[in-house]
């Protein structure tokens, strides 16, 4: 009987997951369909990777073909919060997500492999260069990045470097194009030759994870461009900004200062999926109303593109938000629909020497005659099925101070308490003009406070309510 009790007592303490409540990160090839994430629109399956720490898992394809909307594999696939309850377990949890991979300039990172699949001439033409999946911290060992290998050489960076107990999937390969449309840029002379590395660094504890790209400029025959140069990070896009005169420069576009030669533009191609409200900050739900609108007063969404602080996904008690990595960066949207959705954070034009133009129209233009390799950074976060849970993270790497609403909410006509409510946060117009439509009065409304408005089963209420950085509001109503 004791040797019963021992030997379950044993199995107990060998379960995955058993850490004695420690924050962890680690990362491996899934080898039993339990290790999955499961979900409505989960994907992964065996051979593929997972991603985890105590607070979220994510999952990502094997290299070739993508199961996915994506073409190549080592896409972010699966996502979810982590769930310890026994009816989540061995891949039974919520995932909502399709799948999301970065950009250089319109161009994904291409992970052939030698049997027939959806991309079979593309590969047959950049078979030359090596493609594939690593693990380079598995969470069991001390993660140390040796920088002065070529391919971690931007984590020499300050702050860059992740912490020894982080878990890092690295996804590699010469740069394909997603749409074949997409290969007429290069006719345009749009930088499309690249060595794309995307690094996916999750951290223990952490509700989000970091996606770190380098941008390294090859030749046809795949060799590096300019080996000895530096490798830079490219600046934040802090607003809408002509996109297209960005990626052709003055040869193909007018640009606002002349001479501008093809520059860089990083981002991600997202597919949240038909199962998520998507939501863009300072715009709300209806992102097709604010492209609409910008058709209606003659601007064009390509070029002037709608520009947000983050973009997220709400599903049933799951949620999703992605943004820059950089406190005043934006997530520019020049492609938005359900089927693909294009979101640049980061970007600049190239130009040989000193720039000519104001500090202001310089921000985002860089000399690219002497770099090898081009980094940005990118956050995607993991929450319980609201926005704010999601974004949160988003704030903090901004160094952004937050507030909280706590409350209970109540149907005004029954008195019944109303679950699965919205609370809509919306910052108070500066004078009562803005606060009601139509008014004549000049009156101001009290500074500092935010209205919020709540959309419930019964008619919605409206409450001002002022939220203090660091601190919790309560209200009920």
């Amino acid at each position: 009987m004791k040797r019963i009790i021992w030997l379950n007592v044993l199995l107990l303490l060998l379960l995955p997951g058993c850490n004695d409540g420690e924050s962890f990160s680690r990362a491996y090839v899934i080898k039993n369909r339990t290790q999955t994430i499961g979900g409505a629109a989960a994907l992964a399956d065996l051979g593929d990777y997972i991603l985890e720490n105590d607070k979220i898992r994510l999952a990502f394809p094997e290299k070739g073909n993508s199961t996915g909307p994506g073409v190549f594999g080592g896409s972010l696939m699966d996502a979810d919060v982590r769930r310890p309850q026994a009816a989540f377990r061995g891949g039974k949890g919520k995932d909502q997500f399709a799948e999301l991979f970065p950009i250089g300039n319109l161009t994904i990172p291409a992970l052939c492999v030698g049997e027939p699949g959806k991309h079979d001439e593309f590969c047959e033409r950049v078979g030359r260069i090596v493609a594939r999946i690593t693990i380079p911290c598995n969470g069991e060992r001390r993660c140390v990045l040796d920088t002065s290998e070529v391919e971690n050489a931007d984590y020499a960076m300050e702050g860059a470097a992740p912490s020894e107990g982080a878990a890092i999937i690295r996804v590699q390969g010469p740069a394909g194009n997603y749409l074949e449309v997409l290969g007429l840029v290069s006719i345009a002379n749009v930088k499309t030759n690249f060595l794309i590395r995307n690094d996916f660094i999750l951290e223990p504890g952490a509700s989000h994870v970091r996606m770190r790209t380098l941008l390294t400029e090859i030749n046809n025959s795949g060799g590096v461009s300019r080996p000895n140069g530096e490798v830079i990070y490219l600046p934040i896009l802090s607003g809408a900004r002509e996109l297209f005169g960005l990626l052709l420069g003055s040869g193909y576009y007018d640009t606002e200062l002349p001479n501008m030669e093809p520059g860089i533009a990083g981002g991600d191609f997202l597919f949240f999926g038909e199962r998520l409200s998507i939501f863009g900050a300072g715009i709300g739900f209806d992102i097709y109303k604010e492209i609409r609108n910008k058709f209606a007063v003659g601007k064009d969404p390509l070029n002037d593109p709608i520009a947000a602080d983050f973009l997220a996904g709400v599903g049933e008690n799951v949620s999703y938000a992605i943004g820059s990595a950089d406190a005043g960066g934006k997530y520019l949207l020049p492609l938005y629909s359900g089927s693909v959705t294009a979101g640049f954070s980061h970007g600049a034009h190239c130009y040989t020497g000193t720039c000519q133009g104001t500090p202001e129209q310089c921000t985002n233009v860089i000399d690219c005659s002497g770099v090898r390799s081009y980094v940005f950074e990118r956050i995607f976060s993991v929450g319980d099925g609201d926005v704010a849970s999601a974004a949160r993270n988003l704030y903090a790497a901004w160094g952004t101070p937050i507030g909280r609403i706590e409350g209970h909410v109540y149907d005004r006509r029954t008195g019944d308490p109303v679950t699965l409510a919205d609370v809509h946060v919306f910052e108070i117009p500066a004078n009562m003009a803005e606060c009601h439509p139509g008014s004549d009065t000049g009156e101001r409304c009290q500074p500092g406070n935010t209205r919020f408005t709540r959309i419930l089963k019964a008619p919605h209420s409206c409450a001002a309510v002022r939220i203090n950085p660091m601190s919790t509001a309560f209200e009920a109503a």
